[in-house]
């Protein structure tokens, strides 16, 4: 998200106008500092810089590794140890 400043906008915030946000660190508005008699600040949300879910092409550790040392699949195993 940015911050979309308004007509009435104070130094603290044309100075962050632009500038890339996270949600979770965005400040309050108005900013502190603010000397506007009425702060006109606005923030804007972005979309998602990813196109689609990556997660959709990834492959469980099953898949890619088999289940070579998977024990559970051998019988008996701990008859083999005596």
């Amino acid at each position: 998200m940015i911050i979309n400043t308004g007509l009435n906008a104070c130094s603290a915030a044309q100075a962050m106008a632009m500038k890339p946000i996270l949600m979770n660190e965005a400040p309050i508005l108005p900013l502190k500092g603010c000397d506007m008699a009425k702060c006109d600040c606005k923030f804007t949300r972005h979309n998602d810089r990813r196109l689609d879910s990556r997660r959709d092409r990834l492959k469980s550790a099953e898949e890619i590794m088999g289940n070579a040392n998977n024990r559970r699949e051998k019988k008996e195993r701990r008859k083999q140890r005596y």
